[in-house]
């Protein structure tokens, strides 16, 4: 079963979101929007057993999402995002290949 990770506990709702795996949070509650370290080893610690079938959710503190988000990219060479859409009531799912981004620029550049 995929995992959900979200970037904060903040007391939302989320359970919507269980219908695409177990939800796993990086932080709880009031988080330092400055203490990017801080925020990076909670998110190299809470990814250490993630796959590249998880999803990550798109949702709080934009620095959190950053670090998040990088780091699963680069672990995985891809990106499955969560984004909650309030006008359908739903979440939505985007995949992004980082790893085929980057090879389709390398051919660019070889060719030009």
């Amino acid at each position: 079963m995929p995992k959900v990770y979200i970037p904060n506990n903040s007391g939302h709702d989320f359970s919507q979101a269980e219908s695409f795996g177990e939800l796993v949070f990086i932080t709880q509650g009031s988080v330092d929007r400055f203490k990017i370290n801080n925020m990076y080893r909670e998110v190299v610690a809470t990814l250490k057993d993630s796959t590249a079938h998880d999803y990550v959710m798109v949702t709080g503190l934009t620095q959190i999402n950053v670090v998040l988000t990088s780091v699963f990219a680069v672990k995985h060479g891809r990106l499955r995002l969560l984004m909650y859409d309030a006008k359908e009531e739903r979440y939505v799912l985007r995949e992004i290949v980082i790893d085929n981004l980057l090879k389709s620029e390398e051919t660019d550049d070889e060719t030009t």
